[in-house]
């Protein structure tokens, strides 16, 4: 909803275009991994989006970054595998070369309104789709993590933050795991990325018998 997306850009906000996308793709602060592990944290490398800031208009910028990081480590991975695992053969035609080329010399401020994105396509299509289309909420690839980990899958919540698996980590702060848990649990907060990070370290590391 839009007060969870407006708490979120608060949370992240930095005058620093890069630095700010660099802290949505953060999920700990500096504060709360210091509390964890007593040591000050590393921030994300500029490798990270090494060779992206390649234009002048800092929106197209973001957008670059978006396309090398997200786009090519997270959503295609997710189309070509399940595709894949139902025998489809998936194109993406937004991201035709070309067509890609020619977005990125149209100037940011012409691709995304106030509170909405996509303005060209809606601008394209706004005599072909019915009004009320465009007023759908986005939906993108996510599982609902949040109701699976409260739900289904709380054993998994429940083992992984077994005092073995914190101290394997050196975690100083226990405190932090367990608040992370009750405020899932209570809906005061959805940590649930955050706990799932735990969940697949504890798998793995169950596996390779490190605890």
């Amino acid at each position: 909803n839009q007060s969870r997306k407006l708490k979120r850009l608060l949370e992240n906000y930095h005058p620093d275009f890069k630095k700010m996308q660099i802290n949505f793709l953060d999920q700990l602060s500096n504060e709360e991994f210091y509390q964890l592990f007593g040591i000050q944290k590393r921030g994300l490398p500029d490798e990270l989006f090494k060779n992206a800031d390649t234009f002048d208009d800092p929106f197209n910028n973001v957008l670059v970054r978006d396309f090398c990081f997200s786009l090519l480590g997270d959503m295609l991975v997710k189309l070509d595998r399940n595709s894949m695992a139902n025998s489809l053969e998936l194109r993406s035609p937004f991201i035709d070369k070309d067509l890609v080329e020619k977005s990125f010399n149209i100037k940011g401020r012409n691709k995304i309104g106030f509170f909405k994105g996509k303005k060209i396509l809606r601008d394209c299509y706004k005599n072909h789709i019915p009004k009320w289309y465009f007023n759908l909420p986005k939906k993108g690839f996510e599982v609902p993590l949040q109701s699976w980990l409260k739900n289904d899958l709380k054993y998994l919540v429940n083992q992984s933050v077994e005092t073995k698996v914190l101290d394997s980590l050196n975690i100083k702060n226990k405190k932090i795991i367990t608040k992370w848990k009750d405020d899932l649990m209570n809906n005061k907060k959805d940590n649930s990325w955050k706990i799932w990070t735990l969940i697949v370290y504890s798998h793995w590391a169950r596996k390779i018998k490190l605890i």
